[in-house]
């Protein structure tokens, strides 16, 4: 995905109170150093991998997906393979203006999971921050 394509968040994570060293993007072909605790996303198995994760002290919290680049199918498929990760518990897929916050786990494909929260970020940055420092004291 080119630059301008990108979500805003993407492009801007201060905007939204996310430090760039928070952010690890996989935008790359190829793994760097950022990427060695996420080279498992970086094989031929995996046809489409997240956009980027959100790191809280250095680890996983939070994944993030552009909602148009996947099918419903390709989604459930990469919360299994992410949930088989046992890092990060949530995805966010990112739309105009809002993050869908989906649980990860592995599920029956009929037992689509509801969103855990809808995070608004056209009013400010201050609802992501704080599910951020939720995620951080649990």
């Amino acid at each position: 995905m080119d630059d301008s394509m990108k979500h805003s968040l993407l492009q801007d994570p201060t905007k939204y109170g996310i430090s760039e060293n928070m952010l690890i993007q996989f935008s790359e072909k190829e793994p760097l150093y950022v990427h060695l605790s996420y080279l498992d996303l970086f094989t031929n198995e995996i046809d489409k991998r997240p956009d980027a994760v959100v790191e809280i002290n250095g680890r996983a919290a939070l994944y993030l997906v552009s909602e148009n680049i996947f099918t419903i199918d390709e989604l459930r498929q990469l919360k299994e393979i992410l949930a088989s990760r046992a890092d990060a518990r949530f995805l966010g897929v990112l739309r105009a203006g809002v993050i869908d916050i989906y649980p990860l786990g592995i599920f029956s494909e009929n037992d689509d999971q509801p969103i855990v929260k809808k995070i608004d970020l056209s009013e400010s940055s201050i609802n992501l921050h704080d599910f951020l420092m939720a995620l951080l004291h649990k």
